[in-house]
């Protein structure tokens, strides 16, 4: 099944290059390829596509070119509630879980190789990754507080689990990385434990004798209500389970809930509180009012048109501008990263001056822009949001712009 996967999701990144790729990353002697997307992808015209919602930093360690275990699954992508035909007329009276949804940073167990001990024999040390980096600032932070003597019961859990196969997927929150609800203590949160044989998930809440955490570990798993005291109601009770969900959105203080179903779908139900501050969403368009191009736009870039598209899933007229501008506003974002990522992976290599002039040869002022900041910050993973809004902005109508 790995190697289906591999191949499926390289043919997607061949067939779909503007908005799905391969990241090709080394630590030490060993090969790893992330299959990700490139940013913002239309994810609404890919909610039926199974590697395209693969797509989310799967990795893969290679050797001579090719696939030879797949190192790292995290989840699948997932979508709001009312986002999109997966996730409407959702029948929730055979729920199986409604997990607080911290507000953090997706991180994802791995095993890389160490340095051959005594007997010249290869080791594997447990590293933590984020979506697209095996090694980053953020993530040496993760690694050296999983390490620290606080947290000895979590990484023992992690390791013996990754050790054995699978990848726990958990959430870091901290005051040192704030988004936006305020946590007090830096933290490993436990989300979900996945098999990297063939991608099916070990239900984390329902001990047996599969999975049977130690008192220790009770802290690290994320808070399922469902077994809270005062709530298993919610279980059995059709009218309850409605009047929570719906009540999610006007709560304070947290950014939402992750449901999931009998099925083992996920789906997300975020507070409009939450919303309101990290998406800068507000209710701008009420039914016969207009909602401007440049504000969708800029949700677009900042990758929260999932959350703007929920909020406005009865006004067809509305999703249907927003599908107009997205389409619009992804080739300009496509057309202008891809040439300078591809342009920097070829020649970063080159002196300051080299490449600077080179750039300057073969690529547009804008893409030249882009790759300047590619090749000061060493990566391709740079912000271009203004690049593309101020191109978009030549194109919209005056009335557009807020």
């Amino acid at each position: 099944m790995q190697q289906r996967v591999y191949s499926d999701l390289l043919a997607l990144t061949i067939e779909y290059p503007g908005e799905f790729i391969a990241m090709d990353k080394t630590v030490g002697s060993c090969s790893y390829r992330i299959f990700t997307y490139r940013r913002v992808p239309r994810y609404q015209k890919w909610w039926h596509n199974e590697s395209a919602l693969e797509c989310r930093g799967i990795t893969f360690e290679r050797m001579d070119g090719e696939p030879i275990r797949l190192a790292s699954w995290p989840f699948e992508k997932f979508f709001n509630w009312n986002e999109n035909p997966l996730t409407r007329n959702i029948d929730f009276t055979n729920l199986r879980e409604v997990l607080v949804k911290e507000d953090g940073s997706l991180v994802s167990s791995m095993m890389l190789p160490t340095t051959n001990n005594n007997n010249n024999e290869q080791e594997r040390q447990l590293h933590l990754k984020t979506r697209n980096s095996l090694q980053s600032d953020l993530v040496t932070v993760i690694n050296d507080l999983i390490r620290s003597p606080p947290f000895a019961a979590l990484y023992d859990f992690v390791f013996s689990w990754t050790q054995r196969g699978y990848t726990v997927i958990m959430e870091y929150t901290s005051p040192n990385h704030r988004i936006v609800v305020p946590y007090t203590t830096s933290k490993l949160t436990v989300l979900a434990i996945r098999s990297n044989e063939d991608g099916t998930y070990v239900d984390i809440h329902k001990s047996n004798d599969d999975f049977s955490p130690s008192p220790e570990m009770q802290p690290y798993l994320v808070k399922n209500i469902l077994t809270e005291p005062g709530l298993t109601q919610l279980k059995t009770r059709e009218d309850d389970i409605l009047a929570f969900l719906e009540n999610i959105s006007n709560m304070k203080k947290i950014e939402g809930y992750v449901v999931r179903l009998a099925s083992g779908q996920r789906i997300k139900i975020k507070t409009n509180w939450y919303k309101e501050l990290h998406d800068g969403v507000n209710n701008p368009a009420r039914p016969g009012e207009s909602i401007s191009e440049e504000f969708m736009v800029k949700a677009f870039l900042k990758d929260t048109m999932d959350d703007v598209r929920s909020m406005y899933h009865t006004m067809p007229e509305v999703l249907a501008k927003m599908d107009d501008v997205t389409e619009r506003v992804s080739k300009i974002y496509n057309d202008t990263i891809t040439p300078a990522a591809d342009f920097y992976d070829d020649h970063k290599s080159l002196s300051r001056k080299k490449f600077t002039m080179l750039a300057q040869q073969k690529l547009t002022t804008n893409q030249n822009q882009i790759v300047t900041k590619m090749y000061v910050q060493g990566t391709t993973e740079v912000d271009i949001s203004e690049v593309v809004l101020q191109q978009m902005k030549k194109k919209m109508p005056a009335s557009s712009s807020s």
